[in-house]
């Protein structure tokens, strides 16, 4: 099930809603913006997005995301580190002419 959209207003509201009612981390990609997560222990957590020269399509980006952050986050449990990793993957992904659905 998707979640419903979230105004960037509340999003800071809902991953704190989140992580109360027993999430143990929740995580926001705000696109060129960066990304945000919230843990009870940790509390926020924000990374920018890493610059890119060019950014040929944005398909993938949030998936890489959160691939970069998983692998990261499992392998070393450090949760700003894993961020950049995933801000890291993303900016390689949104570079990527191979992960356009046109071609």
């Amino acid at each position: 099930m998707r979640p419903p959209h979230i105004e960037p207003s509340e999003q800071r509201t809902f991953l704190e809603e989140r992580v109360g009612a027993g999430t143990r981390v929740a995580v926001c990609t705000h696109g060129a913006a960066g990304a945000s997560s919230f843990t009870a222990d940790a509390g926020w957590v924000n990374v920018a997005a890493v610059p890119v020269p060019e950014v040929v399509d944005t398909n993938g980006a949030g998936d890489a995301f959160c691939a970069g952050l998983m692998t990261s986050w499992m392998s070393t449990a450090d949760l700003d580190g894993a961020m950049q990793a995933g801000a890291a993957a993303a900016a390689a992904a949104v570079q990527s002419p191979d992960l356009s659905p046109l071609q």
